[in-house]
């Protein structure tokens, strides 16, 4: 029963384009590495799934030393102790060990014709801190003044002037590993123009850096982010949990604000510079004919 659900939620991803493409541009970005995997898996590896995999993977992985119980707000911690040993205490099993192996330095170009797509959708991968790192939160404010919805640089470049109908860049923190992540959807006759905008915006970043306007914006917008994430239930729960599972460390929003305000425009910079903005993989997924020549 189970598996029929998964593959329908597969299938229903495949019908989405910018589901499809970000799951192939991870897959090339990271070839031969964990953090190429699909979450969901494959139709072939699902339909092949036996019980007793399923039962041996549970009984290695859920095990108290692969598990976090995270709770926030207004409670009795020495109430919740109690409640968790009561639930849990009897559990067994041994540690869980992961392993992390390096990044691949995986560049491919590769067009996925669909013509049944009327869009040309892009995808950019390129290296950014890993979640552990320290430049964590000026890589955020790099994603921020480059490809923010509105008021960031590709706004301005290529939605505002019709050149594309989306354009974002996405800092994605992972464990032991990062990625910049760019997507871009226009029509096909423009993908190749808009392609040329995003190079030579990565381009001059690199060369001139961020203006003190752009950086205090940017702080502004991932600072009430942080606040309205804060006030949410399981937004706090989840930066709580990822924190400790990532840095085994609890740090209060405030003091992640402050953090991230505390970053320069230098320290943004050293970032892009560092990681090289556009030394990425590109992925186009649709009609592709303008992308021949750079794919």
């Amino acid at each position: 029963t189970e598996k029929q659900v998964i593959l329908e939620e597969i299938a229903l991803y495949e019908d989405r384009p910018e589901f499809r493409l970000y799951e192939k541009l991870m897959a090339a970005y990271f070839a031969g590495h964990p953090l190429g995997r699909s979450v969901l898996g494959t139709g072939e590896s699902i339909r092949a799934l036996t019980r007793e995999a399923m039962a041996d993977y549970f009984a290695r992985r859920y095990s108290p030393a692969n598990m976090t119980v995270v709770a926030v707000g207004n409670l009795d911690w020495e109430a919740l102790q109690r409640q968790v040993q009561a639930a849990c205490g009897r559990w067994t099993g041994g540690a869980a060990e992961r392993a992390f192996p390096d990044v691949p330095s995986n560049r491919p170009r590769a067009c996925v014709t669909d013509p049944k797509l009327s869009r040309q959708h892009l995808g950019l991968a390129g290296r950014a801190p890993a979640a552990q790192a320290d430049q964590r939160y000026a890589a955020q404010l790099l994603a921020s003044i480059l490809g923010d919805d509105t008021g960031s640089r590709l706004y301005y470049a290529l939605v505002e002037t019709a050149i594309a109908e989306d354009a974002s860049v996405h800092y994605d923190a992972m464990d032991q590993a990062g990625a910049m992540l760019t997507f871009v959807t226009s029509d096909p006759q423009r993908s190749a123009q808009a392609l040329a905008i995003v190079r030579d915006e990565f381009k001059r970043f690199c060369d001139e850096g961020a203006t003190a306007e752009e950086l205090t914006a940017a702080k502004n917008k991932l600072a009430s982010a942080a606040v309205i994430g804060g006030e949410v239930p399981m937004g706090r729960l989840t930066a709580v949990g990822f924190d400790w599972v990532y840095r085994r460390t609890y740090t209060p929003l405030a003091e992640q604000i402050d953090a991230m305000m505390a970053v320069t425009a230098n320290e943004v910079l050293d970032v892009a510079r560092r990681f090289d903005l556009n030394d990425t993989a590109l992925l186009g997924l649709g009609p592709c004919a303008e992308l021949q020549g750079v794919c």
